[in-house]
């Protein structure tokens, strides 16, 4: 080997041993120590009371919170401050309203614990509940206030100062819920710059922040909800005494309740009453109450049959004779005019207003039909804002049968009270007197119209065989007919 390989070989031996012996900068030194965590915080001993300001009551059957309960924490918190959360578990405090909690604060390195000064936070948590200890800035509706009780509730105490004797706070929830009853109107929730619109229909509910404030230029309403203590408003409009809880249309923005059972009258007395429930009749079979009703005037004998008017001041509800000295009071546009024996405030249907019910408000075909409710045939009027939802019985409008047992719509007592709850109204098959002859063979009821031209009046009557009905002006106003009470709505709205 000459002298020059031997140079060469010594030389690439050289450079090899160089480059593995050459540090990578860039490489991880994998035999460096990693920082440990401990070293961005040092931990101070807490200790605090912390109690739950109860809400007294209940909702929706279920009662407000008024204690720590199973998987309840909380969490104590300032960002600038600590290097993470305190967590602290109420495990052990279900059922108590006041508890001494214990934990180690994770305070970051070169910040102070300054007593007297320093700002934490507490929140509520448990899993899903509390809006997860958030404070709740936003508008959800809700299925009902339960849920929303539940969901979006943001319980806390803010901004309490620190102090390395003893503290003592309380928690309190400060999310806003509210339970809105309008029909079609448009309403805008404000908070802050956000705000929320939308079109509410029936009965709604709604999670929204302290300080929210709620607009309708429809209704000329203006409120901030911003009043201390007060976490639950109630806004719409108010369901008069004796009505079922469900708006009807009966023409163009015109709404009316209707009441919760057929006009009655004692004649032993001349008492007055709503039959309860709306399915009740007085008259069950065809027989004679003799003249003027002398052979029924006892005690728990009442009469739900009158001539046309006859429940009106001034009328004469306990006659079945003809007197030609009565005649209904009837205006010049051919209404009946006159004040409510039972009450002012109440009225009956015109032919025009039970022609719009019956068949010009929007799905009038599917909210009204023939019934069969606890042994009692009649007919079913669904209110405008009905929808058919899980838990309520089914109901068919427009139905077609070939036997009376095929009627797709009947109903126990039970299933009667779950639709009622949710505005349904029920006319029972009531029948018509003709003179001191009662009959419970016709479905039919008194309206405010009468025919000038022919000297009759006009009825709503219906047939639930064929599931039809009718608006007949060949009634003859001696023929005694039942009689049900409505109220026009007034839209004015309370926030309460």
């Amino acid at each position: 080997m000459t002298s020059y390989s031997k140079l060469l070989i010594l030389l690439l031996v050289l450079f090899f041993a160089a480059t593995s012996c050459k540090k990578d900068d860039t490489a991880p030194d994998n035999n460096k120590p990693i920082e440990e965590a401990e070293d961005k915080y040092k931990t101070v001993p807490f200790s605090i009371t912390i109690g739950i300001t109860p809400m007294k009551g209940s909702v929706d059957g279920v009662e407000l919170k008024q204690t720590f309960e199973d998987g309840d924490e909380v969490e104590i918190s300032n960002s600038q401050v600590l290097y993470e959360p305190l967590i602290l578990s109420a495990k052990g405090k279900a059922g108590k309203t006041s508890a001494q909690f214990s934990g180690e604060l994770k305070v970051k390195k070169g910040v102070e614990l300054i007593p007297g000064s320093t700002k934490f936070t507490a929140a509520l948590k448990n899993e899903t509940k509390y809006n997860n200890g958030k404070p709740f800035i936003d508008v959800k509706k809700v299925s009902s206030l339960a849920e929303g009780l539940e969901k979006y509730s943001y319980w806390a105490c803010e901004n309490f100062t620190y102090n390395t004797n003893a503290i003592s706070i309380s928690l309190v929830q400060s999310t806003i819920f509210l339970n809105i009853n309008l029909l079609n109107t448009k309403l805008t929730m404000k908070y802050g710059l956000a705000f929320y619109s939308e079109v509410v229909s029936g009965n709604c509910f709604y999670a929204v922040p302290f300080g929210t404030a709620i607009e309708s230029e429809m209704l000329a309403l203006e409120h901030c909800f911003d009043v201390k203590d007060k976490l639950f408003y109630s806004i719409g409009f108010t369901v008069p005494e004796g009505c079922v809880h469900g708006l009807f249309s009966v023409g163009d923005n015109k709404y009316v309740f209707f009441s919760k059972g057929n006009l009655q009258y004692r004649p032993m007395d001349g008492t007055w009453r709503l039959a309860s429930p709306q399915y009740n009749s007085c008259f069950t079979k065809t027989m004679n109450v003799g003249e003027d009703y002398a052979n029924w005037k006892g005690e728990d004998n009442w009469t739900d049959i009158f001539k046309w008017g006859a429940f009106l001041e001034g009328g004469k509800p306990d006659q079945t004779t003809n007197d030609d000295n009565y005649n209904a009071p009837v205006d010049t546009d051919g209404f009946l005019s006159g004040i409510c024996a039972y009450g002012a405030e109440w009225t009956i249907l015109s032919k025009d207003e039970w022609d719009y019910l019956t068949s010009q408000r929007p799905d009038a075909i599917q909210k009204s039909g023939g019934a069969f409710v606890d042994g009692v045939y009649g007919w079913i009027f669904l209110p405008d804002d009905w929808t058919a939802d899980e838990g309520k019985p089914p109901f068919d409008g427009n139905y077609s049968i070939k036997y009376y047992k095929d009627i797709p719509n009947q109903y126990t007592k039970e299933e009667w009270a779950v639709l009622e709850s949710h505005g349904a109204v029920f006319l029972p098959e009531t029948g018509e007197m003709r003179g001191s002859m009662f009959y419970n063979s016709v479905g039919a009821y008194q309206s405010l119209s009468f025919d000038t031209n022919n000297n009759t009046r006009y009825v709503f009557s219906f047939d639930i065989y064929d599931n039809s009905i009718l608006l007949d002006g060949s009634f003859s106003a001696s023929i005694g007919l039942p009689v049900r009470l409505v109220q026009h709505f007034n839209p004015s709205v309370k926030v309460e």
